[in-house]
Parts: structure tokens; C-alpha cells; sequence
């Protein structure tokens, strides 16, 4: 029942976060790429992109990829 009840809250969470999310939000200016390699860093460490699903779409182009060998993502928006 324990990990029943891990997933449901963990599901739950992920939800309450994603709906969140402004994915229509004004896309980030163009600006240097070390600049833009920081911010992502600290977004990346402070929000946990990749556990918590916690993106900040500002920076994505709509059609942006990404794949490595267990993932591949068409956009930042998730189904």
C-alpha cells in the first residue's frame, strides 16, 4: 500500500506542478550563449527539470528536440 500511496502522491504532485507551467509564456530574448548556459544550469539544479517536469518554457523553441538513449522529446510541453 506504501508505494501505492508513493505514486499517487508523486502523480498527483507532478500534476500540480505541470499545471503550473505557462506554456504559452513570451519566449526569452535572444541573449549570449554563456549567458543563456547559466541560467539553465541554475534552473536545471534549482528546479530539477528532469525529475519534476518543473521546465521553464521561456527558453524552448516550440520545436525543440531533445533524445538521448533512454528519452526523445519533441517540444517542451508534455501530452
Amino acid at each position: 500500500a506504501t508505494a501505492t500511496t508513493t505514486t499517487a502522491t508523486a502523480t498527483a504532485t507532478s500534476r500540480e506542478i505541470l499545471s503550473k507551467i505557462d506554456f504559452q509564456a513570451t519566449k526569452a530574448p535572444k541573449m549570449p550563449i554563456e549567458t543563456l548556459a547559466s541560467i539553465l544550469d541554475r534552473e536545471l539544479y534549482e528546479k530539477e527539470w528532469f525529475v519534476t517536469g518543473n521546465v521553464n518554457p521561456i527558453y524552448f523553441d516550440d520545436k525543440f528536440k531533445f533524445q538521448d538513449p533512454d528519452v526523445k522529446v519533441t517540444g517542451v510541453e508534455g501530452e
